[in-house]
């Protein structure tokens, strides 16, 4: 008879001695942070079974511990914020620190000296007195705290440039800057402990999906050396942001920054082709609000942002003369003001007085008939602007087209955030942030289909979503679980999009190898181009999914 496979049966309590049993300690590791200290008499003795509460002072939210044989307490997974911190033991009077200060991933030593006295008693100590030096872990870390967030000057409102306010770290291309000499594509970024990094798609770039407004985010901080085994796939540094909450108190506010090209200079290139000065207009506007839903239980906090902006595109280029559209080549020079001669390939023969080379006879006058130009060379001529300015090089007529023009682009995003006390043991909260119709027109320089610039209408979404719950099983064990998905996506067209290249005389055979209808590229020497370098409709999708469960004793 065959053996049965052992079956192993845990109960719920087991399976969380188990996590426990595998779990190394994890202090500061989260996008929350602890409060520890040790509690003694005014002789610097230790005084075990005090009871230690940390109250937030923006929700009432209330954590208790107790004080350890040897003095000691440790209260971790604390949201960043303002707390009370008041420790009583009978004999001894009630000590009170009012406006500890917690960022985010710090631990903070609170250590108490209480004095003999009535529990009637209390005395208040001032928060200041306290360490906020960090005294328990390795990591270099620098914390951008939420005035700094929000009181300095950001060109274009982003948060993450703040990252340079950090020792060893420059920005770097989009949002993310190189941290401590590592390449910009290594380093993690998070949003409340969530990665915000979508899969790499282009190895020199790290792919954000989403950049919160600066009035929804309550702090960040960065990790630039020895940083927790926890943060994979990194070679450079951690960010850590955490977005705001709501309290027991409304609080809103409404913004509006606007900039405008009527206060800035003409552009030098535009000055001189005699154009006009491209027009720059931004306008940033939106608000917040939070509050209760109910006191001390369920808070709320909703922040939008809306971006409207037109941005100055000047470009030169170099476009065929009237004449040439024609074959009249006659005034075709080189830079030295030296004709350029063109030569009739039909006429091409053995040269009599040089054994093995060949002659050719020059097209008169140097134009070409026209039955001699390619129908296809005729109808794309069409598509060439004709020369607007005065040209750099006389003989050559570079430079002899300027167009200036704007670059339009609209964006809204939306931060919520819910957070709720279950009971007394169990609290959790969700956010939801999305970016809707952010889109961008670029400017058209040829004014058609043909356009050289490599760029095309785009829009994009992104999609950030966290849910986290924290359980206090005993007041010396707590269970994290936390979820997250990401979601963004990338849609763009080239201005050609759906041109029939047959249209200009090509084969329809060609159509069975072409991954896309678009206008052909076409690279002439002397001359601007026509068409779009490799750019094809593109569509972008990325799903991330994130899940963590972490067990702290």
């Amino acid at each position: 008879m065959p053996k049965q496979s052992p079956v192993i049966r845990l109960t719920w309590i087991n399976l969380m001695l188990l996590l426990v049993a595998l779990s190394v300690p994890c202090w500061a590791q989260q996008f929350t942070g602890t409060i520890r200290g040790t509690v003694s008499d005014s002789t610097g003795a230790v005084v075990p079974g005090a009871e230690v509460s940390v109250i937030n002072i923006g929700t009432n939210e209330t954590r208790t511990a107790m004080s350890e044989d040897n003095g000691t307490y440790v209260i971790p997974q604390l949201r960043p914020a303002l707390y009370r911190v008041s420790v009583k033991k009978a004999g001894f009077k009630n000590a009170t620190f009012d406006d500890v200060k917690l960022d985010v991933q710090q631990i903070r030593e609170v250590d108490v000296a209480l004095s003999v006295g009535a529990a009637s008693e209390t005395v208040n100590i001032s928060a200041s007195g306290t360490s906020a030096i960090e005294t328990t872990s390795p990591t270099v870390s620098t914390t951008i705290e939420n005035k700094r967030v929000v009181d300095l000057p950001l060109n274009g409102r982003n948060p993450y440039s703040l990252a340079t306010l950090s020792p060893g770290v420059i920005p770097g291309p989009g949002s993310s800057p190189f941290i401590s000499g590592g390449r910009n594509a290594t380093s993690e970024v998070t949003i409340d402990g969530i990665s915000n990094v979508n899969a790499e798609n282009n190895v020199s770039i790290l792919d954000l999906n989403y950049t919160p407004s600066v009035d929804a985010v309550q702090e960040f901080s960065v990790q630039t050396n020895s940083v927790s085994a926890e943060f994979g796939r990194l070679g450079g540094g951690v960010i850590n942001l955490v977005t705001k909450n709501g309290t027991n108190q409304f609080h809103w506010t409404l913004f509006e920054f606007h900039r405008n090209s009527a206060l800035d200079a003409t552009n030098f290139f535009t000055n001189r082709s005699g154009g006009k000065k491209g027009s720059f207009k931004r306008n940033q506007f939106g608000g917040n609000v939070g509050g209760p839903i109910f006191k001390d239980k369920t808070f709320f906090f909703v922040n939008y942002e809306g971006n409207r902006q037109g941005s100055a595109n000047v470009g030169t280029f170099t476009v065929p003369l009237p004449e040439w559209r024609q074959g009249n080549f006659s005034n075709l020079k080189n830079s030295a003001g030296q004709p350029i001669i063109i030569y009739d390939p039909l006429t091409t023969r053995p040269d009599p007085n040089t054994p093995g080379r060949f002659t050719r006879d020059p097209f008169p006058g140097n134009i070409i008939p026209a039955n001699r130009i390619s129908p296809i060379a005729a109808k794309i001529m069409q598509y060439w602007p004709l020369p607007n300015v005065a040209p750099t090089n006389i003989n050559t007529q570079q430079n002899n087209f300027f167009a200036a023009g704007t670059n339009i682009s609209k964006s809204n995003r939306i931060d919520s955030r819910v957070d709720h006390n279950i009971t007394s043991k169990w609290r959790a909260f969700t956010r939801f942030s999305i970016q809707f119709k952010d889109a961008s027109q670029p400017f058209n320089h040829y004014g058609n289909l043909a356009t050289p610039n490599n760029a095309g209408p785009t829009v994009n979404t992104a999609k950030s979503v966290a849910i986290d719950n924290l359980y206090t099983v005993s007041p010396s064990l707590f269970l994290n679980v936390r979820y997250g998905l990401n979601r963004k996506t990338n849609v763009r067209t080239p201005f050609s999009t759906g041109f029939d290249f047959t249209t200009l005389g090509f084969s329809p055979a060609i159509k069975a190898v072409a991954d896309a209808l678009e206008f052909p590229r076409f690279d002439v020497n002397g001359l601007s181009s026509l068409g779009q370098e490799t750019f094809n409709d593109l569509g972008i999708f990325q799903t991330t999914h994130s899940f963590n469960a972490n067990v702290t004793k």
